[in-house]
């Protein structure tokens, strides 16, 4: 990580005012919308990257995505390109991407991006800074912040399976990802089982990228697309904050849903 400092955040502050904010009533539909699997929390072999793709998919992408389907609309995307891929490595393509609608002539708007590795990748200790890093930590760092910089997003995870890997780069333009010292959350989760834990924070991830599009298109244009009064709720909220959308998302045990 070099000069590139990440700073660690206790999981008792993820839904915090400073962090994520508070939850309302738009979140409040989201989260009530109903869920279910077949063999949900069934053991399952991880052991692969493959494997690790089809877990996240399964028991944390599908409950998330159908909070998103509507109000607004969401669009969970796997292995895009970057608008500038003729001009960047091939191999800088991100595993998971969340898009915002835009107008017609609009560049797609993205929320989050996340990347897969096979188990044991991220080592919490050294992310939690209780460990000097390895260069495996070092190399893991570098890949998501070149995603970060070359998606132009804030919001970045990564899973493997053990733990969710979040980071969150809190400043304005995508040079500036570059400078930016982000916060760091390393939230556990376990092979085969269902951690409501790890879904919730990757809603929180997707809610927080979510407004800092609204808070964009709100100083860029003066005006936010809304798909119904809660949303235009959310807009006027993120007219008023701009892109600080660091005040935005829970109280633990706040809903009760899929997540």
């Amino acid at each position: 990580m070099n000069d590139w400092k990440v700073e660690s955040t206790a999981l008792n502050n993820f839904e915090s005012l400073d962090n994520f904010g508070r939850l309302d009533e738009a979140d409040d539909v989201r989260l009530s919308q109903p869920f279910s699997s077949q063999n949900l929390g069934h053991a399952e072999m991880v052991s692969s990257e493959g494997d690790v793709t089809r877990h996240f998919h399964v028991y944390i992408h599908q409950p998330v995505r159908a909070a998103w389907a509507s109000r607004p609309f969401l669009a969970f995307r796997d292995r895009v390109e970057t608008p500038d891929m003729a001009t960047v490595d091939a191999t800088m393509v991100v595993d998971y991407m969340v898009q915002a609608p835009t107008p017609p002539g609009v560049a797609a708007a993205v929320a989050v991006i996340g990347e897969f590795k096979k188990p044991g990748v991220i080592i919490q200790d050294e992310w939690d800074q209780d460990a000097a890093p390895s260069e495996r930590t070092h190399k893991l760092a570098r890949e998501l912040l070149g995603y970060a910089y070359h998606y132009n997003c804030h919001q970045v995870f990564c899973y493997d399976g053990l733990h969710l890997l979040i980071l969150r780069f809190q400043c304005i333009g995508r040079n500036d990802i570059k400078s930016c010292d982000p916060k760091c959350w390393v939230v556990p989760t376990g092979f085969g089982g269902v951690d409501v834990t790890v879904r919730r924070a990757l809603y929180s991830l997707v809610r927080d990228g979510y407004q800092r599009i609204q808070g964009r298109s709100a100083r860029d244009h003066g005006s936010v697309e809304c798909d119904d009064g809660r949303a235009d709720a959310e807009a006027r909220r993120a007219r008023r904050c701009g892109l600080r959308s660091g005040l935005l998302a829970g109280r633990a045990g706040h809903c009760v849903g899929i997540l």
